[in-house]
């Protein structure tokens, strides 16, 4: 029960006053009402007599009208009708009077009711018929009627007056009940209020005078420097509490000031050893400290930092600008205003530079702190040199570049190798066949390995670039499956592909896309039991597309599984184990799936494990501006695509190429090229510079980047061509010519006959610029009879090749010892026609070279079949016009 509020003396008075005034009211009030009882009580008394007297007239009337009648019958004189008369106007007007005093009656009202009948009945059944008979001629029987008719009328009026009597009764006994009230209520009334004045007057006298002299006495003691004394307890909220609380706060203070006296000396020699103590920290921490003012003036600087911008001991700096760059502004002294805005309190730590006093630069590690939140608090600078941090991040790049270079290089030889050992199949010992295939698959674990330790180095650097397509979801899962098919088959799993019905095109990086299905669909084949199949399934989700691979392998461990896509993650399991894996791939799964705006996730049961992609949906694509020829009108290799806004000049092109043996399609903008080049292959295209809602320059670039259209033969016919062929310049790979309009119909036609076998070889003729000789002679081997490989194993040798004969393909390797295969890149650019180049190397090319060559592979990641896929497949892209 929550306790009562504490009233003040101004509120206590007033209550025992409301008590008072309360009780004095009460009693008035009940003598009043019930004076107002006796008077309503005597009121009615008198009505109920009235009534009674009132019945008594209509009684009496009533005998005056019979006496006058038999009067009138035995006398035969008129004179004695008047009583009748005037007893029957007198009835009248009692009667109207009683119903009048009685019409809140309703019982009585319907006795009046009766009684006006019965006197009624008896006027006509007596009094009438006997006033209209003669004189001393008796009729007993009109006596006896008016006989009864009379008794019924006095026993009405008798019952009128017994109920009014009982009525009469009732208010006396209301009235007597009101005077006895009345009398109490004055004697009560009395002794209430006697009652509570003596309790007011001695609750106030007990809680007001007594706590009074209580704290006289102990003011009198505290003036005394009594401290000892004891105050008397505050309590509630009234004013002698406040004063109790008062002194006892006075008391408090007087006993405080005492003990901080006795505490001043001990707080003096406790903050002069603090103060010793923070300077001998400040003075050997081995981090850098200044402290300044928001303007950056130093104030003070502790040995380590003099030390690490090679100042004298004892020389505070006049200012920190000078001795810093902005972070992220080579050579721009550090700006504070810039670096801590108004209201920022503290700043993480930021890597910059730092200026020795004999101008040697050194990096730094920075953090800023400000003491408050005002603009000119004073500033702390926390400065780290991080010169030994960084030497180790070189170490470790040049390391995991040597990796990159000096692991990939012979482990894609190695395997290569012992692929090509291996399908000689049973021409092998048995014997000697095992051991290769023990060898083949360790080098397939080691290469991927290698290739997972360095894709993780590149995500936590954040140095993994991506080359964003419009993606066909179906295509790149159903390339992963066929790239894992044979794998599949030699665990003896069948992997199966559901696809859904309508195209699922998605943004994203063709090769990473394969990279993450890869990595989910060679884990549910590693963990399938034999006989199993692996189902790839891709769906519609909402508004978002899903891959789900499914396999009914033994599924993974509940307690594994919060930690599944954390590097270097496995299940302990001894048949978990046994799988092998480095236990990165689902980590790097989820590093790329994120970087395309995707989510992944899995369900998982013994027997039933599933995991999911979802990408966003790539944003749908008009069709406008595009004519395209029947289907069946040629084959692809004599298809031509021409891009032209002009409708006059795209059907004059269209004409000529017609002409030259060739079906050609027609799109007046970028967007319905883009349309036409997805729906079916093209052996070549035509590309104006000004079109509508692209320039020329964008879209080939973008199809550059694009794989399915990075070595499409494009042949320029521009008002602008010249100018095309400057913006481009080393870019233009893959460019047929550039032909200036108006167009030259024979050297259009002579372009076009002769652009996809420019050399005129009977077998395409590549250039393997490669230093490591071993990995050239797999690659003469796996295109032996397919195509002619010519080895350069440095760049100067690459180039006198390219000078001595014409090539179809040239196979980059970026890694040449001291030099880069790239630098080749503009020599190939210059030759006409260019070459498509294909890199082949232990290190991923970058966004900025990816648009200049036709394809990029990673060596451990490329298997032979792809390797020789992919060469054949540009190549035969030369070839195609010749064998069509």
């Amino acid at each position: 029960m929550p306790a009562l509020p504490t009233l003040l003396i101004p509120h206590k008075l007033l209550l025992a006053f409301t008590a008072l005034v309360m009780v004095v009211l009460a009693s008035t009030g009940i003598v009043l009402i019930q004076l107002y009882n006796i008077q309503d009580a005597t009121s009615w008394t008198r009505h109920t007599l009235t009534v009674l007297e009132t019945a008594d007239e209509v009684r009496a009337a009533m005998v005056d009208q019979q006496t006058g009648v038999r009067g009138f019958l035995e006398s035969g004189r008129v004179e004695f009708l008047a009583p009748f008369e005037q007893g029957r106007a007198a009835v009248a007007g009692a009667e109207a009077r009683l119903r009048e005093l009685t019409r809140d009656n309703p019982a009585q009202q319907a006795r009046l009711d009766r009684l006006e009948g019965e006197i009624a009945a008896w006027h006509r059944d007596y009094a009438e018929p006997r006033r209209a008979m003669p004189a001393g001629v008796p009729d007993d029987a009109l006596a006896a009627e008016g006989k009864l008719h009379m008794d019924a009328i006095k026993a009405v009026l008798a019952e009128v007056a017994a109920s009014e009597r009982q009525l009469l009764e009732q208010r006396a006994a209301r009235q007597d009940r009101a005077f006895a009230t009345a009398y109490w209520a004055t004697g009560l009334g009395g002794l209430a209020l006697l009652l509570v004045a003596w309790v007011a007057w001695g609750v106030l006298a007990r809680g007001i005078a007594r706590p009074i002299r209580q704290m006289i006495t102990a003011m009198r003691r505290l003036a005394e420097d009594d401290l000892a004394v004891v105050l008397p307890p505050a309590r509630g909220e009234d004013e002698l509490a406040q004063m109790a609380g008062a002194l006892q706060v006075f008391r408090t203070n007087a006993l405080r000031r005492a003990m901080l006296e006795r505490q001043k000396a001990d707080s003096d020699r406790a903050v002069r050893l603090s103060e010793a103590r923070l300077q001998g920290i400040f003075a050997s921490v081995r981090e850098g400290i200044l402290t300044c003012d928001g303007t950056g003036r130093v104030e003070t600087a502790n040995a380590a930092a003099l030390r690490l911008f090679g100042l004298p001991a004892g020389m505070v700096p006049d200012s920190v600008r000078p001795l810093l760059h902005h972070p992220g502004r080579p050579g721009q002294p550090l700006d504070l205003d810039d670096l801590l805005s108004a209201g920022t309190s503290a700043l993480d730590e930021v890597e910059t530079t730092g200026l020795r006093a004999d101008g040697s630069a050194f990096p730094v590690e920075l953090a800023v702190s400000r003491s408050g939140a005002e603009g000119d608090a004073p500033l702390t600078l926390t400065i780290r040199d991080i010169t030994a941090r960084k030497e180790v991040e070189r170490l470790k790049n040049e390391f995991v570049s040597t990796v990159s270079h000096e692991l990939r290089t012979p482990l894609t030889s190695i395997r290569g190798a012992l692929g090509l050992v291996t399908a000689l199949g049973a021409t092998l010992p048995e014997k000697a066949r095992g051991l290769i295939e023990i060898a083949h698959r360790n080098a397939e674990r080691l290469i991927a390995l290698v290739n997972d330790i360095l894709d993780m180095e590149k995500i936590q650097s954040g140095k993994m670039e991506f080359a964003f397509a419009r993606t066909e979801l179906y295509a790149a899962a159903l390339e992963a499956v066929e790239s894992n098919r044979t794998y599949a088959a030699n665990r003896n799993v069948t992997p199966r592909l559901v696809a859904w019905m309508d195209p699922l095109p998605v943004v994203a990086d063709p090769q990473r896309l394969q990279q993450v299905l890869a990595n989910l669909l060679s884990n549910a084949i590693k963990f399938s039991h034999e006989g199993d199949t692996v189902t790839v399934a891709v769906a519609l989700d909402g508004a978002r597309a899903r891959v789900t691979v499914h396999d009914t392998g033994p599924g993974i461990p509940a307690a594994f599984r919060d930690r599944i896509f954390q590097k270097f993650a496995q299940a302990d399991s001894a048949d978990t184990r046994s799988k092998g894996g480095s236990g990165l791939g689902l980590s790097i799964t989820k590093a790329i799936v994120e970087r395309h705006g995707g989510e992944i996730g899995f369900t998982s049961e013994p027997g039933d494990t599933r995991f999911h992609v979802w990408l966003p949906l790539a944003p749908a694509e008009e069709k406008p501006g595009l004519t395209l020829c029947p289907a069946e009108a040629e084959a692809p290799s004599r298809r031509l695509l021409i891009v032209e806004d002009d409708p006059d000049i795209a059907r004059l092109l269209r004409f000529m190429v017609e002409r030259a043996g060739l079906v050609a399609d027609v799109a007046l903008d970028a967007r319905a090229a883009r349309e036409a080049l997805a729906a079916r292959p093209y052996s070549a295209m035509t590309l104006d510079l000004k079109l509508p809602d692209e320039d020329g320059v964008s879209l080939f670039r973008s199809l550059r980047r694009d794989p399915r259209t990075r070595d499409l033969p494009i042949l320029v016919i521009s008002a602008t061509a010249e100018a095309g062929r400057r913006e481009l310049n080393g870019d233009a790979v893959g460019i047929i010519d550039f032909l200036e309009k108006p167009i030259n119909e024979r050297r259009l036609e002579e372009l076009l006959r002769g652009h996809l076998d420019p050399c005129g070889h009977d077998l395409p003729r590549v250039l393997y610029v490669e230093d490591d000789p071993d990995l050239r002679h797999l690659v003469e081997d796996m295109l032996a009879g397919r195509a002619e490989v010519v080895g350069a194993p440095d760049l100067a040798t690459a180039r006198a090749r390219l000078s001595q004969g014409c090539f179809g393909l040239v196979i980059l390797d970026i890694g040449l010892g001291a030099e880069s295969g790239l630098d080749l890149l503009p020599a190939l650019s210059a030759l006409q026609p260019p070459p498509p180049v294909l890199v082949f190397s232990a290190q991923q090319v970058g966004a900025e070279v990816s648009g200049r060559i036709a394809c990029a592979l990673v060596k451990s990641r490329t298997s032979n079949e792809e390797l020789a896929r992919r060469i054949l497949e540009i190549v035969n892209q030369q070839t195609r016009a010749k064998h069509g």
